[in-house]
């Protein structure tokens, strides 16, 4: 999963400050939770779910929905 957070008048530490824009400073790092065996994105759900602990929410409802 995929995640943005916008703060108004904070640098947060390690930041990269663009040269052009004024004020702009960008923080990447790497997605929080474990990979998801089925999409393969990090998600925090993953290993959250007794019965498959090796997939995330998202794909648990596909499945639940397939074997409805």
């Amino acid at each position: 999963a995929s995640e943005a957070i916008l703060t108004k008048n904070e640098k947060p530490a390690k930041a990269y400050e663009s040269p052009d824009i004024e004020g702009l400073f960008v923080l990447v790092e790497p997605a929080r939770g474990d990979k998801c065996e089925r999409c393969w994105t990090h998600n925090v759900s993953v290993g959250t779910i007794t019965e498959y602990p090796e997939i995330c929410n998202g794909c648990m409802k596909v499945i639940k929905e397939l074997n409805a």
